[in-house]
C-alpha cells in the first residue's frame, strides 16, 4: 500500500481491531446451536461493518469490509497460519510448565506429529488417523519435565481443530486454539493512498 505513515498505521490498527471483533464474535456465537450461532456471528459482523466505516470517515477515509463464515468451511490446517501451503513445522507454545493439549481431525493424508521439547529431551506423540486425542498434563509429564515447548510437525498433512490450554513456566494463563480460517477483505481509500487487503483470520484465538 503506497501513502503516507499515517495511512499505513491506521491500516495496521484496522486489521488488528478486525480480527478481535472477528475473534469475539466467534466464540461469542458457538455458544449457540450451529445455524443460529453463525447468523448471530454475522449480526454482529454486519453491525461491526457498518460502524467501521464511521469511525474513519472522521479523517476522510472510506473503508468497506467483507467477511465469510464458517458455512460449508474446512476445518483448518495445523500449519502455523492455519492454510495448506502455511509453515507446516512451527512452535505453537514455549516455556510451558502445565498444558493439555487437545487434537482433532478431520482428514489426514500423512504423519502429524506434536513434539514436546525441553532443554534436553523431545517426547512425541504420532497420529495418522482421523478423531479426537487428548494429551494430558499428567501424560506429558510422565514422558518430559517443564519447562517445555509445543511443536507441530508436517502441520500441512492434516486439517481439523486443536487447543492448548495450560500456563507459562512464569504463571501465565494461556489458550491457544484454532477451528477455521475466516478470510476478510478490507478496502481502504483516501486522498493520499488505497488499498485492498484480504487476510486469514484464524478463530477462535
Amino acid at each position: 500500500m503506497a501513502g503516507s505513515d499515517e495511512s499505513k498505521t491506521d491500516m495496521v490498527n484496522m486489521l488488528q481491531m478486525t480480527q478481535d471483533e472477528i475473534r469475539n464474535a466467534y466464540r461469542n456465537s458457538t455458544t449457540l446451536e450451529e445455524d443460529d450461532a453463525i447468523n448471530n456471528f454475522n449480526i454482529h459482523m454486519r453491525e461491526f461493518g457498518n460502524y467501521l466505516p464511521l469511525i474513519y470517515s472522521v479523517h476522510g477515509e472510506v473503508v468497506t469490509m467483507t467477511w465469510e463464515d464458517w458455512n460449508d468451511k474446512e476445518y483448518a490446517y495445523f500449519t502455523d497460519n492455519g492454510v495448506i501451503n502455511g509453515e507446516s513445522n512451527w512452535i505453537v507454545a514455549e516455556i510451558i510448565q502445565n498444558s493439555t493439549i487437545m487434537v482433532n481431525i478431520t482428514n489426514i493424508s500423512g504423519p502429524l506429529n506434536v513434539n514436546i521439547i525441553n532443554a534436553t529431551k523431545t517426547w512425541q506423540k504420532n497420529f495418522s488417523f482421523s478423531g479426537m486425542s487428548i494429551i494430558s498434563d499428567d501424560d506429558i509429564k510422565a514422558n518430559i519435565n517443564p519447562p517445555y515447548s509445543i511443536k507441530f510437525i508436517n502441520g500441512s498433512n492434516a486439517n481439523g481443530k486443536y487447543s492448548v490450554t495450560g500456563n507459562t513456566a512464569y504463571g501465565r494463563n494461556f489458550i491457544y486454539a484454532r477451528d477455521y480460517v475466516l478470510n476478510t477483505t478490507i478496502t481502504f481509500s483516501n486522498s493520499k493512498t488505497s488499498a485492498n487487503v484480504t487476510v486469514p483470520i484464524s478463530v477462535p484465538w
